[in-house]
Parts: C-alpha cells; sequence; structure tokens
C-alpha cells in the first residue's frame, strides 16, 4: 500500500523440486538368508519430494518416502530386486539380482587345498 493506492493477493506458495539423479545402487549388499527381515538402502546423491517404488521380484512390492526398506525373503532362489525413484520432475531406476539362501547365519571359509607341480613349491 501507498498513499494513492492498497493492492492485496492471495499467498502463493512455490515448491522448488531438485530432479532425482546420481542414484548408485544399494548400500551394503550381500546375500541374504531366507526367512530373515532384511533392510535395503538404495544410494543417491540428488532429488527432493522423492518416492520409492520397491519390487523385491518374489510377487511382493512396496512404495515408501524414505530410501530404505525392510523384506523378507520365504524361499531360496535368485531375485531381480529394484526400485524406481521418482519426483514430480524426474526418475531413475537401479536392480541388482539377491541371492536368498539357507542357513544358520554362520560363514566360513572353504577349505581349500593347493596342489603345486612337483618341484614347484
Amino acid at each position: 500500500s501507498n498513499l494513492v493506492s492498497a493492492v492485496r493477493s492471495k499467498m502463493i506458495f512455490l515448491k522448488v523440486v531438485e530432479p532425482v539423479y546420481e542414484v548408485t545402487g544399494f548400500a551394503d549388499f550381500e546375500p541374504v538368508l531366507v526367512k530373515h527381515r532384511t533392510l535395503y538402502k538404495v544410494q543417491f546423491w540428488f532429488g527432493t519430494d522423492v518416492s520409492f517404488d520397491w519390487d523385491f521380484g518374489d510377487g511382493r512390492t512396496a512404495v515408501t518416502s524414505v530410501r530404505q526398506v525392510h523384506h523378507t525373503y520365504m524361499t531360496p532362489a535368485e531375485y531381480q530386486l529394484s526400485v524406481v525413484l521418482s519426483n514430480p520432475v524426474s526418475s531413475a531406476r537401479v536392480q541388482t539380482a539377491v541371492f536368498a539362501v539357507n542357513g544358520t547365519g554362520a560363514c566360513y571359509t572353504p577349505k581349500v587345498n593347493e596342489i603345486y607341480p612337483a618341484g614347484e613349491r
């Protein structure tokens, strides 16, 4: 307003969204045990207002607003785990193989027998 006139308008809200990029894969990834809850975490460096559409490769899916999710594989197999990161201006997809195995949780180094040709040791 001033001495001559006054103007009043509705408040405008702006939302700035940064595109998703530099998706580098999954953090701390290794084979998993069947029937054990496992945390999966996707790594990315840029992007705001991101949603995560997970496909575990076993017929189950999830949509989250955070970069991590828990999942349990029920049978031993190789699965294709993928996640699509998206926001209103972009999307990116990353995928990897997951090996779900039976076991006790203990891993042992296999015994290796070294065989040398005669006289080379």
